[in-house]
C-alpha cells in the first residue's frame, strides 16, 4: 500500500475517536487574495444545521484583521475571532487572527503568535492537517481563491484521514493559484463554484458516512465488498482482501458518499457503468501522508549512528544499499540521500550508494520521479538544504537536485508478491503495517529479513512493531522503532516470474540475484549433522524445542505433567557423547532451526 507504502497516521486510528473533536463536523476554509468575495459567496450558500466553520486567511501580520466584520453579514451564523484555547461549537464561524497560526486539538482552537511573515509560512496547510487528524472522517477541507499553493497539502492530509475535500472552481475565482494547485493534485473531490459548495455540504452532512459515530465499526456487506475486492484485483493486481478490513471499508464507504449512493449494490453497478470510478477509489485506498525528513529525530539518528555502522568500516568498493519500501511521492528517500550526502562529506567518504525507492501506485512513482514538490516542503526542509539540494522552479515549487535524482532509483513494486531487493544495508518501510492484517505482516517481515545483509537495519513507522517476527530481528531503539537483523534462516515464495521492481527505461542499475530459498528443516538438518552429529536437538534462545534429529529414546523423554515445547527430561548424559552435546546446547540454546 502506497505511503509513507506512504508516510503516514493510519484513518482507522483518527476515525476511532483520537483527538477528542471527533463527533463534530468542522469546516475548514482556506483563502488568500481574492478570498473575501469567495468567503461571502459561500457562507451566503450555507444554513444553520450543526456544522461548525474555520476560516483561515492570509493576512499581513501587522494589521488588526477586519475579516470577522466584513463576513457577518453575509450569513446567519455567528462569526468570530478566535482566542487560544478557544472551544469549537456548531453554528460558529471562526475567524483566524493576524499574526498567528492555528491548528485544532481535542475539540479546541489553538492559536501561536508573533515570528513574522516568514513565520506564517503556509497557515491553511498547518490548520488542515491539525484539523484531519482531530476531526478524521468529520473533517471537509475547502480551498477558495488565492496565490500560490497554500492548501494543497492539508487537503491532502484531509483526504487520508477520510474527510472530504473541495475546491473553488478555478475559473471563477479572482486568484486561481491556489485553488488550481489543489484541483491538479487530485486531493479535491469536488470542484465547485463557491455558491454551491454549501448544498454539497448539506447533503453529504446527511449522509450515513458522516452520521454515524466514528468509534461504531463500519460494516459493509461482506459480499459486496468481495466483489469490488475481485475488481480491483483484476485492474490493478493489487488483492486489498489482506489489508485491514476497518481502514478499507471506511474508505469505500466514504466513495458511496461522495458518490451519492447509500448501498453498495448499487456502487456495484455504478462502478460497472463508471470503469473510471474503479481507478477513483484505488487511488482513496492507497491515499496517505508523507514529508520530507517526517520525524527528524529519526533522521538524526541515521546520520549520527546507522550510517557510522554501516561505512566507517566498509571497503571503499562495497556499496551501500538501501530500500525504501512504499515511498509514496519520494520524500522519505530523497530524505535519506540528502543524509547520505551530508554524512560522507563530513567523513570525506566516497562509498557508492545505491537507493531503491518503490511503490504499489504508479501515479506516487510518476510524481516522485519528476521530483517536483511545492512551496509548502520549506516547512519541513532547511534553508541550507533547500538552496543545496533543490532548484526553483517558480514562486510556487522546488525540483530535486540532478545529485540526488541519481542517487535514487524508483520502481512501481507490489511488496507483498514482487520478489524483493537483496544484499540490503537498510529498509525504510514506514506507515505500511499498519494497513495490512497480521498474516500479511509476517510476510513481509520475512521478505525484509530474507533482504537484508547480516546485521542490517530495519526502520519502521513510529505505531508499527515487527510482530510475529521478533523471533527474526532484535529491537535497536524502542522509542524510533530501529530493528537489527538476527542471523537465523528464513524462506520466502515469491509468484512465478516476478523480479525486483518494475524499473523504467534508462533507471536498470544492476540489480541483485535471487537468493535460492533453503528450507529450514534442511538448514537444520545440516547445522546439527555437520557440528554434532546425529542424534540432536534444536532448541531457540527461548530454550523451545523446534525439531528432533536421530533417535533420542536412550538419552531424553517427555518429563510428567503438561505437555510444553520446553518439557522433556534428559537421561544417562554421562554415558553418551551426543548426549553431552544436547545437554550443551540445552544450557546454551545455541541452535535455532527456525
Amino acid at each position: 500500500m502506497a505511503g509513507d507504502d506512504r508516510a503516514r497516521k493510519p484513518a482507522d486510528q483518527t476515525d476511532d475517536g483520537a483527538g477528542g473533536g471527533e463527533d463534530l463536523f468542522v469546516v475548514g476554509i482556506g483563502a488568500s487574495a481574492g478570498g473575501l468575495e469567495a468567503l461571502q459567496g459561500f457562507l451566503a450558500g450555507v444554513q444553520r444545521d450543526s456544522t461548525a466553520y474555520v476560516v483561515v486567511q492570509h493576512l499581513s501580520p501587522s494589521h488588526v484583521s477586519l475579516l470577522p466584520d466584513l463576513l457577518a453579514p453575509a450569513t446567519s451564523l455567528d462569526v468570530v475571532t478566535v482566542e487560544d484555547g478557544m472551544r469549537v461549537e456548531p453554528n460558529r464561524v471562526y475567524v483566524i487572527p493576524s499574526n498567528a497560526k492555528m491548528t485544532m486539538r481535542d475539540g479546541t482552537l489553538h492559536l501561536a503568535h508573533g515570528g513574522g511573515r516568514d513565520a506564517l509560512r503556509q497557515p491553511i496547510d498547518h490548520f488542515l492537517e491539525s484539523l484531519a487528524l482531530a476531526c478524521g472522517r468529520r473533517a471537509v477541507g475547502i480551498v477558495l481563491s488565492g496565490g500560490g499553493t497554500d492548501g494543497t497539502v492539508g487537503l491532502k492530509a484531509i483526504k487520508a484521514e477520510g474527510g472530504i475535500t473541495f475546491a473553488q472552481d478555478p475559473e471563477t475565482a479572482t486568484h486561481a493559484s491556489m485553488p488550481q494547485s489543489a484541483v491538479d493534485s487530485g486531493y479535491a473531490d469536488f470542484c465547485l463554484p463557491v455558491r454551491e459548495i454549501g448544498a454539497e455540504l448539506a447533503r453529504l452532512r446527511n449522509h450515513a458516512y458522516v452520521i454515524q459515530s466514528p468509534r461504531k465499526p463500519t460494516k459493509l456487506d461482506p459480499e459486496g465488498l468481495a466483489r469490488i475486492f475481485d475488481q480491483l484485483k483484476r485492474e490493478f493486481g493489487v488483492d486489498f482482501g489482506a489489508y485491514k478490513r476497518s481502514t478499507i471499508e471506511r474508505r469505500v464507504e466514504r466513495r458511496l458518499a461522495l458518490q451519492r449512493i447509500d448501498k453498495l449494490d448499487d456502487y456495484h453497478k455504478f462502478i460497472e457503468a463508471n470503469p473510471r470510478e474503479l481507478s477513483l477509489l484505488y487511488q482513496d485506498l492507497l491515499i496517505g501522508v508523507t514529508s520530507f525528513f517526517r520525524d527528524g529525530e529519526l533522521f538524526e539518528t541515521i546520520k549520527g549512528t546507522i550510517l557510522p555502522r554501516l561505512l566507517d568500516r566498509r571497503p571503499r568498493d562495497a556499496p551501500i544499499r538501501i530500500w525504501v519500501a512504499g515511498t509514496s511521492t519520494g520524500e522519505e528517500a530523497y530524505s535519506l540521500a540528502m543524509c547520505v550526502v551530508e554524512y560522507q562529506e563530513a567523513k570525506a567518504s566516497r562509498h557508492k550508494v545505491q537507493i531503491f525507492a518503490t511503490d504499489i501506485d504508479d501515479e506516487a512513482i510518476r510524481r516522485a520521479r519528476q521530483g517536483v514538490y511545492p512551496k509548502s516542503i520549506e516547512h519541513d526542509v532547511s534553508p541550507e538544504r533547500l538552496s543545496r539540494f533543490f532548484s526553483r522552479e517558480d514562486e510556487k515549487e522546488y525540483r530535486i537536485g540532478r545529485q540526488l535524482r541519481d542517487m535514487v532509483v524508483f520502481a512501481t513494486h507490489n511488496l507483498t508478491k514482487d520478489a524483493p531487493f537483496s544484499r540490503l544495508d537498510l529498509v525504510a518501510c514506514r506507515n505500511v503495517l499498519i494497513y495490512m492484517q497480521q498474516p500479511l505482516q509476517r510476510r513481509v517481515m520475512r521478505i525484509f529479513h530474507y533482504s537484508l545483509n547480516p546485521e542490517g537495519f530495519l526502520v519502521l513507522g513510529t505505531s508499527e512493531t515487527v510482530g510475529d517476527g521478533i523471533d527474526l530481528f532484535s529491537l535497536a531503539d524502542r522509542k524510533l522503532k530501529i530493528y537489527v537483523k538476527k542471523n537465523v534462516p528464513t524462506t520466502v515464495a515469491f509468484e512465478s516470474g516476478a523480479a525486483p521492481g518494475h524499473l523504467p527505461p534508462g533507471e536498470g542499475q544492476s540489480l541483485p540475484e535471487q537468493r535460492p530459498p533453503l528450507g529450514a528443516a534442511h538448514l537444520a538438518d545440516r547445522k546439527v549433522l555437520e557440528r554434532y552429529g546425529p542424534p540432536g536437538v534444536v532448541v531457540s534462545d527461548k530454550l523451545e524445542v523446534m525439531q528432533f534429529r536421530g533417535r533420542l529414546g536412550p538419552f531424553l523423554g517427555p518429563a510428567p505433567g503438561v505437555a510444553t515445547a520446553r518439557k522433556f527430561a534428559w537421561f544417562d548424559a554421562s554415558n553418551c557423547a551426543s548426549a553431552a552435546s544436547c545437554q550443551g546446547r540445552r544450557r546454551g540454546g545455541s541452535e535455532r532451526g527456525r
